[in-house]
């Protein structure tokens, strides 16, 4: 398969995505949602109600050894964007970038053990964006959940959907996009390499890849060629 040409557009409004899976025996069976206005900050003139629940309190994992990207940057395709996530009580710094998206086809995903179901791929088309993440603290992490939040937009800055896959990723025999699990002890620079998949209409290519970050009301990073 081609991989995916990218070129500079501009961003406009940005969209969140979301999809939910399903896993069966032998194979994972994708359902993907409606994407939904990313959320924005809270009116403030908004008061705690009875049920409301205080935030867990947060900690950095380790000392980061690189500054975080800002929210909204431009990048281009290939570098490198510097971001926090929590996972439990801990916040990690970690370095993301997209490496390369190649289209694909519902037969290999299939093949692969990844059946989607026709009401979801009917006037779709996969796209696998395949990213890096390193480890941007000092020390190493010896576990953690890493979670995806790139999505795509195509020319006309329209999002795709995102295939959600559930307990069966590193299992899928899918080489042009592999899922693997996070390394034990994810020492300081060492680089993670993960695959999504994403859904864009018959037609459409990927104009850019972004990465949503940790928080309401922030700018996605973006990426081009």
């Amino acid at each position: 398969m081609p991989t995916t040409a990218f070129r500079p557009r501009h961003t406009g409004s940005l969209v969140a995505l979301t999809a939910a899976a399903l896993v069966l025996t032998g194979c994972a069976s994708a359902q993907v949602g409606e994407p939904v206005a990313m959320p924005g900050p809270p009116p403030t003139s908004a008061k705690p109600t009875s049920t409301s629940r205080t935030p867990t309190p947060t900690e950095p994992a380790g000392k980061a050894t690189k500054p975080l990207t800002p929210a909204g940057a431009a990048l281009k395709f290939g570098e490198e964007g510097v971001v926090e996530f929590e996972s439990g009580s801990k916040v990690y710094t970690v370095g993301v970038s997209p490496t390369k998206v190649e289209k694909g086809s519902f037969e290999e995903l299939a093949s692969a053990g990844l059946k989607i179901e026709e009401k979801t791929s009917a006037g779709k088309v996969p796209y696998y964006v395949n990213y890096k993440m390193v480890n941007r603290m000092e020390g190493s992490v010896s576990s953690m959940t890493t979670p995806s939040r790139f999505g795509v937009l195509d020319k006309a800055g329209r999002a795709g959907s995102r295939i959600l896959v559930l307990g069966v990723g590193s299992r899928l025999k899918l080489d042009k996009c592999a899922m693997p699990t996070v390394p034990r002890d994810w020492s300081t620079d060492q680089e993670y390499t993960g695959c999504d998949i994403h859904l864009l209409p018959e037609g459409q290519e990927v104009a850019s890849v972004l990465y949503r970050l940790e928080g309401s009301g922030k700018t996605p990073i973006a990426w081009t060629a």
